[in-house]
């Protein structure tokens, strides 16, 4: 009922439900792709790798706003599991997709 409720506030204001499966959208970073184990206490993620530092919900958003893109084809999929520092290149494509 509620996804049928979103789907048609998107339609009716020119937008797209995408569905995007939500598995390891916490483990993974938002900036380099590595999966960084944590338990659900922790609300933080710090990646080994790059350092990237933002709360736990956070990156997960940004993890599933990529899929969503890949999804429709506004990035390549490559882009939105490992986008090896083309965060310059997501937000250009955007802020295309949102004027």
């Amino acid at each position: 009922m509620f996804r049928q409720f979103l789907a048609y506030k998107c339609e009716r204001n020119g937008g797209q439900l995408v569905k995007v499966k939500p598995h390891f959208t916490i483990q993974d970073c938002s900036y380099c792709g590595k999966r960084v184990k944590k338990s659900l206490s922790v609300r933080t993620h710090a990646c080994p790798d790059c350092g990237l530092v933002l709360d736990r919900d956070h990156n997960a958003a940004l993890n599933i706003e990529k899929a969503g893109l890949a999804q429709i084809g506004a990035i390549p999929a490559i882009y939105s599991l490992y986008n090896c520092r083309s965060r310059s290149r997501l937000n250009s494509i955007k802020q295309r997709l949102w004027r």
